[in-house]
């Protein structure tokens, strides 16, 4: 099942773990409906049913396991269903067939964020030029995920991640979008423009000072611009209509309801609202919200941390923004990682802001805490998962406007051929 032989990636293991994303026949038989959806068991087990279904995404995100020597439980026939030590082989074991099958459930003009650290970037990449295709790498987020570096690292302190992005088919894939201009003004001359005459109409503002202002050349640093006859402000603003020649950008409709004088006696427009577009994007992401800020939305929920590094909704907002949702509402949303549930919350929390149409899939295995919470009732990660979504339905949504199916499923026997 791979994609590009060019960037085979060969590791102990992998024959088998492959194997696993193409047994298809082994999903659990699971009926899926309109609307977000929480599934609980292992992810495997949920990518499988949903390659089996008719769901198809155009974005999924997922912030997976980085490979810290940490104990997790995957399945594969190596390790049954075990909690294994996550040595290189076993991570790649786990993560191969999962990104597999998360190629089979993207549409074709899909799109996938990969979050990982430096420890497993290299591997990851691997992995994904195989299944996807190098040329389907659109490139590579640098995300600031602390504000402070921590003074306990030994040598080197640790402040950015990356998230890996690649498309199925990167000549399907709409443009991603970058971050809404806050430009509020621009020039309306053009040094190698040729001369041409407009006027300045009476009642547009001005921010020189108040006073005649003589026929004559004007210079604004390397531009310069020539009254055709004595202009007067008044109130800040021009008195009667003035021709002037200059170098201009700019038609006489756009400057007679959008040009002003500066303080130093240059011209420059207001932008229009319809003029407010977004920039491209961009793959510097260092200002975006941090750690800090996910365990600050974490005690909110639940009085506590209580969940170890999850990611804050206001990337995860960032990078749903970047997706264009026209020709593609409902934009069908994938975490396969779902932990906390920081995607489902950014995907209820961006609709209330823009009226756009994004449904939710969270994928949550039932692993137990090390320590349950009592006071909410909080035994596995799913349960935080579960209850941390329905929170941000109350805060953003009425209920009555979504459902919200959550699907307990039943492990494939003997999932590993």
């Amino acid at each position: 099942m791979t994609k590009n032989k060019d960037f085979e990636f060969c590791w102990n293991g992998k024959e088998t773990s492959s194997l696993l994303a193409q047994s298809l026949f082994f999903a659990p038989h699971v009926q899926f409906s309109s609307g977000h959806h929480i599934l609980i068991g292992d992810n495997l087990n949920a990518l499988q049913a949903l390659g089996a279904s008719d769901k198809r995404f155009h974005f999924i995100y997922i912030d997976p396991p980085y490979n810290t020597g940490q104990l997790f439980t995957f399945t594969d026939k190596q390790a049954k269903k075990s909690s294994e030590k996550c040595d290189g082989a076993a991570w790649l074991r786990m993560m191969f067939p999962r990104l597999q099958l998360a190629h089979k459930v993207m549409t074709d003009d899909g799109i996938i964020f990969v979050s990982i650290d430096d420890r497993e970037i290299a591997a990851t990449l691997m992995m994904l030029y195989e299944i996807f295709g190098k040329e389907n790498h659109l490139g590579t987020l640098k995300w600031r995920k602390k504000r402070k570096p921590s003074f306990l690292d030994k040598h080197l302190s640790s402040t950015i991640e990356y998230i890996l992005v690649f498309a199925k088919n990167g000549d399907k894939t709409p443009g991603l979008i970058g971050e809404k201009s806050v430009e509020i003004s621009r020039p309306v001359l053009n040094a190698g423009n040729k001369l041409s005459e407009r006027i300045l109409r009476a009642g547009r503002p001005a921010e020189c000072a108040d006073g005649l202002y003589d026929a004559g050349h004007y210079n604004n640093r390397t531009l310069s611009i020539e009254l055709l006859n004595t202009m007067e402000v008044r109130n800040g603003a021009i008195v009667v209509d003035v021709s002037v020649k200059g170098q201009f950008r700019v038609t006489q409709e756009i400057l007679d309801s959008t040009v002003y004088v500066t303080k130093n006696f240059g011209l420059r427009r207001i932008v229009l609202e319809s003029e407010m577009g977004h920039k491209n994007a961009t793959d510097n992401c260092t200002d975006w919200p941090t750690n800090e800020d996910a365990e600050a939305e974490m005690r909110a929920v639940f009085g506590s941390r209580i969940f170890d590094f999850p990611k804050p909704v206001g990337m995860l907002k960032k990078l749903l923004q970047m997706c264009p949702t026209q020709g593609r509402e409902p934009l069908m949303c994938l975490d396969f990682f779902a932990g906390s549930g920081t995607l489902a919350e950014a995907v209820l929390a961006v609709n209330s802001e823009d009226n756009k149409d994004r449904i939710f899939y969270c994928a949550q295995s039932d692993e137990k805490l090390n320590q349950p919470n009592k006071e909410h009732q909080l035994e596995t990660i799913s349960d935080i998962c579960v209850a941390r979504i329905k929170n941000a339905l109350k805060k953003y949504t009425p209920l009555e406007e979504h459902t919200l199916k959550i699907i307990h499923l039943t492990p494939a026997e003997n999932a590993a051929p």
